[in-house]
């Protein structure tokens, strides 16, 4: 059974942080999926994986630093992604949406 790597809380921040300036891209739709994860299918990454073993997966993550040169449908292709386990990614979420709601906030001045 392959085994997702659970990440370490500063490593959740970082990735927090990488969804809100840019560089990593949450494939969180079928049309994502379809397009810009076209690399993982290409290389087979889950054909051995059971039903069982899909159910650890939370999400994954393109980094924008690793694209082809050329866009589909407007969204990129990447050649390294990141495998999100799904407890960690619900701890992401939460955590994004917390500094979501801090960059809201008024900023106070003299």
């Amino acid at each position: 059974m392959p085994e997702i790597r659970r990440l370490k809380p500063e490593e959740r921040t970082e990735i927090v942080m990488g969804i809100i300036n840019g560089t990593y891209f949450p494939l969180d739709t079928e049309e994502k999926i379809e397009i810009c994860g076209s690399m993982i299918r290409l290389f087979g990454f889950f054909k051995d994986w059971s039903e069982e073993d899909l159910k650890q997966l939370g999400m994954i993550l393109g980094d924008m630093r690793y694209i082809l040169p050329r866009y589909v449908n407007g969204l990129p292709v990447f050649t390294k992604f990141m495998i999100i386990h799904r407890d960690d990614w619900k701890m992401i979420v939460e955590e994004y949406n917390k500094k979501m709601e801090m960059l809201k906030q008024p900023m106070e001045g003299r």
